[in-house]
């Protein structure tokens, strides 16, 4: 199943009660900042092409690690939350993820993944754009890094 088709099983109503659960910090902010990020994938269609990525979550020390795999090559892809929303509706969700979790429970944190750059597509663009040109400085010398050791 992929995550377009999860989504459509609940209501903004069931998501918010749920995420309100899962994520106790975020308590105050769940209708005013996640409602326009549901309106909005709910009104976006997944890409016509068929991802072979496939969504996984696992219980780590600071909550919720979700992630990617390559379906064809079944090798870690890592972590999602740059990938325009309409690539991450058409991915599937893992057997081991249905197996471990409740439905509405995967579609809170994939939305909550989702949003870790912004809570629009433009701002996770433009925060995409900024990670890649630190990345850039750090790769040509122009930055300096300090070592952990």
């Amino acid at each position: 199943m992929i995550l377009k088709e999860l989504m459509q099983k609940f209501s903004w109503e069931q998501i918010s009660v749920r995420f309100f659960e899962l994520y106790p910090p975020y308590n105050e902010d769940i209708p005013p900042v996640f409602e326009p990020v549901w309106k909005e994938l709910d009104r976006l269609l997944p890409l016509s092409i068929k991802s072979d990525i496939t969504i996984f979550i696992d219980p780590c020390e600071y909550g919720y690690d979700v992630y990617g795999q390559n379906g064809t090559m079944n090798e870690y892809t890592g972590k999602l939350e740059s990938f325009a929303w309409e690539e991450w509706l058409e991915m599937s969700i893992s057997k081991k993820t249905f197996d471990e979790f409740p439905e509405i429970d995967i579609v809170c944190h994939c939305i909550s993944e989702m949003t870790t750059l912004g809570l629009d597509q433009k701002t996770i663009e433009e925060e995409k754009l900024e990670i890649d040109r630190r990345m850039a400085d750090i790769d040509s010398g122009k930055v300096k890094t300090i070592s952990w050791e």
